[in-house]
């Protein structure tokens, strides 16, 4: 047997250990792209533009990060009475959460990355927050 074969585990572990470490510091890596958004086709299937003094719910601004998570949450401007009300905006790492039906579904060939995005629906929770579907970070148990 090869001594090649022994070094690949240790290799994995390297790489998991270096990463987790990368976000434990607060180092943020680029946002994710994803190629199962859907195409946008024509102008009136653009997102709307903000209100005035408001921001658009499906893109928010970069939001500040607190280790590997969200320091606040990120509210968008669709009702909700219940975290059931509300679903990640996009299947693989959604920066938003927003109402059940303005999500985007995920189709049984949706593949994300195995990359996780800390300002993401992979690190922070999606659910109704005063009346309004938000981002928010995990509470600790």
């Amino acid at each position: 047997m090869s001594d090649l074969s022994f070094g690949r585990p240790l290799l994995g572990a390297a790489l998991l250990a270096l990463t987790l470490a990368a976000c434990a510091s607060g180092s943020s890596f680029p946002p994710p792209t994803t190629v199962d958004a859907p195409p946008a086709s024509s102008a009136s299937s653009a997102a709307p533009a903000p209100a005035a003094g408001g921001t658009a719910s499906t893109s928010p601004a970069t939001p500040k990060q607190c280790g590997c998570s969200l320091c606040e949450p990120v509210v968008s401007e669709d009702a909700c009475t219940t975290d059931a009300d509300c679903a990640p905006s996009v299947p693989c790492h959604a920066p938003a959460c927003v109402a059940k039906a303005k999500a985007v579904p995920r189709k049984p060939d949706t593949m994300c990355t195995m990359m996780m995005a800390c300002t993401s629906a992979d690190a922070n929770s999606c659910g109704c927050l005063k009346g309004k579907c938000a981002l928010s970070p995990k509470t600790s148990p």
